[in-house]
């Protein structure tokens, strides 16, 4: 969920607060802290000097016990410590033993000062001499620990070299004194507080470095603070950003195709309904353009899916070129593209994009090693003249799309109400084309193959026609899919193969030029498992010799299913049937299969033809080139088709083509037009006359 500015607000209004939350906690904790140091600094002193005091005390008892024995022996027994007096106390031997060992508890416990009070508060020992003799300063605290109490006191104050901690420990000296009566009974023994200890030391130094400490860790702490702070606000502002990204992506891809990145056909669709209805408001007119790629779900299923995705990509990259600014492409479906031109001018203009789409369609892409050629269909509808409303408007491109199809792909249809009712009428016409086959309604026409250096014909292509009794000669690009998808394609294809054979032997029994004659196979025909069984029997049928039939395939063809191909191919052969590659270069493969197949012949496409000599297109030039260089290599025979001016003739001749098809020499004829040129091919030699003028 995207988090909103007023969100974003509080929550760093919230994140501040607690910031400051937690640096008014740290300082506190801090600040019990530094008491609780204070306090444990004061307990151990005591701990530690209680124990020192002990030990001194103990000393200062071998010093009273050593004065007690001579003065037994002088008769003078002192009852208390307090009443020996300073003089005797520094001249005998325990103090001396005092002043050695003292000396060295300030060296090794770092003690400021030591001194030893009497029971009267009179300092009978100190480590600092002058205060030997005089009063005890603390008087107060003095008292209390006479009383058996042990004080400690942390006293602060500054001097010239700054502030000094000390922490100064009173503790009481006990010993066990017995009266005239108990002693000589032994009894009446009682303990009592004879001297007090006062222990100095200077905690200056320690306090400091305790501070720094504390306070490196406190910076320490505030920095980490700061860092993470800081650290979350980047990472809020990122997530944020992040988040938005996403959610922008999110709404992208709910709007775009995810292959090429147009819209989709949801969105495209809304956009086409507010565009329409602000088209009939203005009275103006909007052309919508249905561009379905042929066969390219064969193409995925040929390779994968990735491939299918870049070839796509580089379709729409080349039909974006041709648009204007306002004009939309959308992809609403896996092979359709869908265009909106918002201010396409008179209908020559549209026809004249949708011829500009089929050629770019039309050029050959490269993908790694490959290069394949496709074609489209384009359906136009236009808003104001054929449709009112979006629904309308889509369905008519559809109809016009499918009318596209119905004859033969690779062109665009405009919409008009008799192709919506030819398109509704389709079933019709595969019943029409089952009463054509029982009528002998199919006739052959024959294009022939010129020697493009002589004139001479040296081969002949049958093509399929209808003779429809109401339409008359039908073109069949307009029923060779009906004939595929009625699966009529196959009885037909036998027809056109047993006719084509008779023709030809028919030709070579009135004594006309021997000249094969070929025959386009469609790949539905070529992979019915008695394909090879029925050119067999047209061969035998007709008393054919199998040289003088040419079979021409599609690369596509071939390469579907490779083994079953090589193995028909082969057959084939072993009947002398001649093979050809028809529309050589659009196929999906690369060209390694032509050495593992048993071709003999490679027709170069009319696409790469057409314009060949031009050198602003000089990609034509170099695919066709590259394809005379390959069959030269290979010793196979090639065929210029489509070749339809001087210069794309003398462009071939000069690659070595011999041999060309195309309206520079002849149109497909019927037969018995066809058949007066294999006696005279006059006409044939005028047409190479023409072209040297031309060419002069």
């Amino acid at each position: 969920m995207l988090i909103s500015s007023d969100q974003h607000r509080g929550l760093r209004r919230l994140m501040t607060v607690s910031f400051i939350l937690i640096i008014l906690m740290s300082a506190v904790a801090w600040f019990h802290i530094n008491r609780n140091i204070e306090s444990n600094q004061i307990d151990i002193a005591e701990r530690h000097n209680e124990i020192t005091a002990t030990l001194i005390g103990d000393l200062m008892m071998d010093a009273q016990a050593e004065h007690f024995i001579k003065s037994r022996a002088n008769k003078d027994i002192p009852l208390k410590l307090s009443k020996l007096t300073t003089k005797k106390i520094l001249i005998s031997n325990g103090y001396k033993n005092i002043q050695l060992t003292l000396k060295r508890y300030l060296k090794i416990l770092n003690f400021q000062k030591i001194s030893l009070a009497g029971g009267s508060g009179r300092i009978l020992f100190s480590t600092t001499p002058k205060e030997i003799g005089e009063q005890v300063r603390f008087k107060k605290y003095f008292n209390q620990v006479m009383s058996g109490k042990t004080l400690s006191l942390n006293v602060s104050k500054y001097d010239g070299t700054g502030k000094k901690n000390n922490i100064i420990s009173f503790v009481p000296i006990y010993s066990w004194h017995k009266d005239s009566k108990s002693m000589a009974d032994n009894k009446g023994s009682q303990r009592k507080v004879i001297a007090v200890v006062q222990l100095v030391i200077d905690t200056s130094s320690l306090i400091r470095h305790i501070q720094f400490m504390q306070i490196i860790v406190l910076v320490a702490w505030l920095t980490t603070l700061i860092l993470l702070m800081a650290l979350f606000f980047y990472l809020m502002k990122y997530s944020n950003d992040l988040v938005s990204k996403y959610a922008k992506q999110i709404v992208t891809q709910s709007k775009s195709d995810s292959v090429t990145g147009l819209l989709n056909r949801h969105h495209f669709h809304r956009l086409l309904r507010q565009s329409v209805a602000k088209t009939m408001q203005q009275n103006a007119i909007l052309a919508l353009l249905i561009v379905d790629i042929d066969h390219f779900r064969e193409l995925n299923a040929k390779y994968d899916y990735s491939f299918g995705d870049e070839v796509l990509k580089i379709i729409v990259q080349r039909i974006n070129r041709l648009l204007g600014s306002e004009d939309i492409v959308a992809r609403t479906g896996d092979d359709e593209l869908s265009v909106l031109i918002e201010q396409p001018g008179s209908n020559p203009s549209i026809q004249a994009l949708a011829r500009k789409i089929l050629d770019k369609v039309n050029e050959p892409i490269q993908i790694d090693a490959s290069y394949i050629h496709l074609t489209c269909s384009i359906g136009i509808s236009v808003i104001n003249q054929d449709a009112k409303e979006m629904e309308e408007l889509i369905q008519h491109a559809d109809s016009a799309l499918y009318n596209a199809k119905d004859f033969g792909r690779n062109n665009f249809q405009l919409f008009s109400r008799d192709g919506g009712r030819r398109h509704i009428n389709f079933y019709e016409r595969q019943y029409a084309l089952n009463k054509a086959l029982e009528d002998d309604e199919f006739i052959l026409f024959i294009q022939p193959k010129i020697n493009g250096a002589t004139g001479e014909i040296v081969g002949g292509e049958a093509l399929l026609r209808w003779d429809n009794p109401d339409y008359g000669i039908v073109n069949p690009l307009e029923f060779l899919p009906a004939l595929e998808s009625s699966g009529l394609i196959h009885s037909v294809g036998k027809w056109v193969l047993n006719e084509a054979c008779r023709f030809c032997k028919h030709w070579q029994e009135q004594g006309l030029s021997t000249v094969p004659i070929s025959v386009n196979v469609s790949a539905l025909q070529f992979k019915k498992e008695d394909f090879a069984i029925s050119v067999n029997e047209a061969l035998k049928n007709n008393g054919l010799d199998g040289c003088l039939l040419v079979l021409e395939l599609t690369e596509t063809c071939l390469m579907d299913n490779v083994e079953y191909s090589l193995t028909i191919l082969n057959k084939l052969k072993e009947m002398g049937v001649r093979i050809a590659i028809d529309d050589f270069g659009t196929g999906y493969s690369s060209f390694d299969y032509l050495n593992r197949f048993p071709i003999d012949e490679l027709k170069i496409d009319r696409s790469f033809i057409k314009n060949v000599h031009d050198r602003s297109d000089n990609d034509h030039a170099a695919i066709v080139t590259a394809i005379m260089s390959l069959s030269h290599s290979l010793h196979l025979d090639v065929v210029a088709e489509g070749v339809e001016t001087a210069q794309e003739l003398a462009y071939m001749n000069a690659l070595g083509c011999k041999t060309i098809q195309g309206f520079l020499f002849s149109k497909p004829l019927p037969t018995d037009e066809f058949e007066p040129l294999l006696k005279d091919n006059t006409p044939m030699l005028k047409v190479l006359e023409e072209v040297r003028k031309t060419l002069a």
